[in-house]
């Protein structure tokens, strides 16, 4: 939090009561909103105009949005007593008041110390994860000032770092800004991480106006907006998400998750199932060609019923007579056999010798 104190009011003021209306509905307020800003300008001195502003982060629900400003609204009456200038940040919230108008204008003071969290933890691969933290970091910017809900300027996006690890980062704008600003203003926090937060393996930079935010892991809630892989990093972006009125209950599963987790366990069974099948098949086949024909059996596992001599070979092809010649290949000639040559080629042999 960060309080001002060159402008301070006396107890029991105009100013003081204001500021009390102003907390208060706040806590009300957040029930229903996500952002709000108003102003209070009871009593006739003047000066005693307080102008408010809450602004819950994106991903945030009503009752958890609630509970934040609650925290955050009875912190800063605490810490800022008599303060006409304060803002807080909480991880999920901020609550802003000033003696003067601060809406639609860009803010980059007060601002807190520049928050680099694991201090002693240093990223290994600093040059590409700094080129690819900058790169996600600018696609959320474009995509949180352009944003069609004119209730929430805000993005995440999260890329591969390679393996299992990603780097998560999350920007926002107060909603009252338009799109050049939030622009301006996100990008100027971006400038900030190098000296803050340069080689570490989160951080985020706070302005009253916005903030951006990374870390090695997701700290945002994926249920209450589901962020994009960068395309910058050629991710294929999720499909739109669905209507939550055909959501089909509260079950927080949208149908594209529920199709990308049965789909493969729908595959997978069919081709355990046809595995099987063919094994079954092939054990069954060979048992058949064997209850045909023992012979067979016996003729392969005995290796010398397939060994012949040079004599009975040449015998059986008469010789190696062209009569028998039956072809040629790469290992040599291929012959038919006959048994009854194998007198007739040993005759001529003898007679020969």
């Amino acid at each position: 939090h960060s309080c001002s104190t060159n402008k301070t009011f006396p107890p029991n003021t105009t100013y003081e009561s204001n500021l009390h209306t102003l907390l208060t509905s706040f806590s009300s307020v957040a029930a229903t909103a996500e952002f709000y800003n108003t102003t209070f300008s009871g009593g006739d001195a003047t000066g005693e105009t307080i102008y408010g502003m809450f602004m819950c982060r994106g991903d945030i629900k009503s009752q958890k949005c609630q509970n934040c400003i609650e925290m955050a609204t009875q912190k800063i009456a605490l810490s800022c007593p008599n303060s006409k200038e304060a803002i807080i940040w909480y991880h999920e919230c901020m609550v802003r008041y000033s003696n003067r108008s601060f809406f639609s204008t860009v803010d980059e003071w007060p601002r807190p110390k520049y928050i680099s969290h694991h201090e002693t933890s240093s990223i290994t691969t600093e040059g590409s994860y700094g080129w690819l933290l900058a790169t996600t970091l600018n696609d959320a910017i474009a995509e949180a000032a352009k944003s069609a809900n004119a209730n929430k300027k805000f993005a995440t996006k999260h890329v591969s770092l390679g393996g299992f690890q990603n780097v998560y980062t999350l920007v926002q704008c107060t909603p009252d800004l338009s799109s050049q600003d939030c622009s301006n203003c996100l990008t100027e926090a971006i400038t900030k991480l190098t000296p803050c937060c340069g080689g570490k393996q989160g951080g985020r930079v706070l302005f009253p106006s916005c903030f951006v935010r990374y870390e090695l892991y997701p700290f945002y809630s994926s249920n209450a907006l589901a962020p994009s892989p960068s395309p910058s990093a050629g991710l294929v972006p999720p499909p739109p998400a669905t209507n939550s009125s055909n959501s089909g209950g509260s079950s927080g599963l949208s149908s594209g998750t529920i199709v990308a987790i049965v789909v493969p366990i729908a595959v997978a069974v069919l081709l355990f199932v046809a595995g099987v099948c063919f094994l079954i098949r092939r054990r069954a086949r060979k048992k058949h060609d064997s209850a045909q024909d023992p012979q067979i059996r016996e003729d392969l596992t005995d290796v010398e019923s397939l060994q012949f001599d040079f004599a009975t070979i040449e015998a059986a092809t008469d010789c190696f007579s062209d009569e028998n010649k039956i072809g040629q290949g790469g290992f040599g000639v291929v012959y038919k056999v006959r048994v009854l040559f194998m007198q007739k080629c040993r005759d001529m042999f003898s007679v020969l010798s």
